[in-house]
């Protein structure tokens, strides 16, 4: 599959420009004896930028393209790189030119640098030229930004739809309590105990399937009933993803115990794991577990032996088995069906005021078809497609993407690779510049909310986006993530 890297080309140019533009470089390009070459660099930023939109649309499909704007992407970041050195050579305006410039002097020979820059500019732009890209004069960004929605909207959970049954048989199996089976007659606990022998394991409980077709938003269903609330003194959410360190769940396990009773009767000390899943009646889920080793699944299994109940989310049958071998005590995810799929779908892309005709809707079904039952897919389309115009045109552009027919290679997630691409390359530029920052994060990191805004706003990521204060477009474009599905908002009060 073509990589993303090179969308991130419109991104960098946006951050250049916006440096070019900033009170520092009016005052500096007074002084600088490269102005020219300033001046041109800026004039042919400006130039390429209105060319990115439909050059990025062909790089999907031409490897020629996709290289153009790779060595653009790698001009553009030198010369940022450049132009924030000399920023830091500057103190504010609290020194004498001559001495400022002597000390630039001393570490760049910058006007060399920059007319090398320039004509390496000039020989993409000279390529760009030969191609007859389209010019697009459209502000997406700000078009982002102006059609904001309400919070409680963004970061509304109750848009599950389906696994009613899948929920109702995990709950039948969390809940079921032997020794008091027999004194309660409600029916969804029938039949429950005939499925196991005496002395077999139930306490652990797998939910297993393809990425992207809900396992954890179903485990988070269950986690969040209040039937499991209740019936549980504690429960704790780890995400254990790749890399397995069992003393990191462990450690997991405690801190949230500790922070739950910090008030409470196990007061804010430290506390043991087998003390704390013998002292209450516990539920762990471990989210997302990819390791494949008998020998440490069998650790975790000793580790957790005192729990009530664990639920484990994972992609493969043979860490479901791993874990218990019992396929009564095991979730098998299968594809969401069609109709719940357009559901799901409806709720992402259309607003309490859309209405769509009957040619909008067949095409709306059609991409819901394209995502193949994935419901990561079906949101993260539909979220994309919410602000975009409401058009036929629009949502058939969507249907057509040459996309859909790439070949991701033989992985079994391949089916929910495209529509998340076409999310990130409908994106404006600078979200895709925030949500690539966010892999130097590791999968399954907990990143703190005000943190990361201000990294982002530290990087320059939202210069020259108009008069919003960028701590209020930071906010905006996070939950903008948050609802594409591209990152998950955590709930810190999801730990009972």
């Amino acid at each position: 599959m073509a990589g993303v890297g090179e969308l991130l080309a419109s991104a960098v140019l946006k951050v250049v420009l916006g440096k070019l533009g900033s009170e520092i470089w009016k005052k500096l390009m007074q002084h600088v004896t490269f102005k020219e070459d300033l001046e041109a660099i800026k004039n042919m930023l400006d130039s390429l930028q209105a060319k990115l939109k439909d050059a990025e649309r062909k790089s999907q499909t031409d490897g020629s393209v996709r290289h153009l704007l790779k060595r653009l992407k790698e001009v553009a970041y030198d010369i940022e790189d450049r132009l924030a050195a000399y920023e830091s050579c500057y103190n504010d305006g609290n020194e004498n030119w001559s001495d400022f410039c002597d000390k630039v002097k001393s570490r760049f020979n910058l006007p060399g640098e920059m007319k090398k820059m320039r004509q390496n500019l000039e020989e993409i732009k000279s390529e760009m030229d030969l191609t007859n890209f389209t010019i697009d004069g459209a502000t997406d960004e700000q078009d982002w930004i102006e059609s904001r929605v309400s919070e409680a909207e963004l970061l509304d959970n109750k848009d599950n739809v389906g696994r009613i049954m899948e929920k109702r048989r995990i709950m039948d199996l969390l809940l079921f309590d032997e020794d008091s089976l027999f004194q309660k007659e409600e029916d969804i606990f029938f039949g429950v105990r005939t499925l196991f022998g005496d002395n077999e394991d139930k306490s652990i409980i797998s939910i297993y399937g393809l990425g992207g077709l809900g396992k954890t938003t179903l485990a988070q269903m269950v986690f969040d009933d209040s039937a499991t609330k209740n019936a549980f003194g504690f429960l704790a959410w780890v995400h254990v993803s790749k890399k397995f360190d069992l003393n990191a769940i462990r450690s997991s396990i405690i801190q949230q115990y500790n922070k739950r009773f910090q008030n409470g009767d196990a007061g804010s000390g430290n506390v043991d794991l087998e003390s704390i899943l013998t002292e209450k009646r516990c539920l762990i889920v471990l989210d997302d577990l990819w390791e494949e080793d008998d020998f440490n699944l069998e650790k975790i299994k000793i580790v957790l032996k005192k729990a009530s109940k664990v639920i484990v989310t994972t992609r493969t049958k043979k860490v479901a088995d791993g874990m218990n071998e019992n396929v009564d005590l095991q979730v098998k995810l299968g594809l969401l069906p069609d109709e719940d799929c357009w559901t799901l779908f409806k709720k992402r892309a259309l607003t309490s005021t859309t209405t769509i005709n009957r040619h909008m809707e067949r095409t709306g079904r059609m991409i819901v078809e394209k995502c193949q039952g994935l419901p990561l897919a079906v949101k993260s389309l539909g979220y994309i497609l919410r602000h975009l115009p409401q058009t036929l045109d629009q949502w058939a552009a969507i249907l057509c993407s040459d996309i859909w027919a790439e070949d991701d290679g033989p992985f079994s997630d391949k089916k929910v690779i495209p529509s998340l691409k076409l999310s990130y390359y409908n994106m404006p530029p600078y979200m895709r510049l925030c949500f690539a920052y966010c892999s130097v994060f590791p999968k399954g990191s907990h990143i703190q909310r005000s943190s990361l805004i201000q990294q982002w706003i530290a990087l320059g990521f939202f210069e020259g986006l108009g008069s919003d204060a960028p701590e209020r477009l930071a906010e905006h474009c996070l939950k903008q993530l948050i609802g594409m599905s591209f990152l998950q908002n955590v709930n810190v009060s999801t730990v009972f």
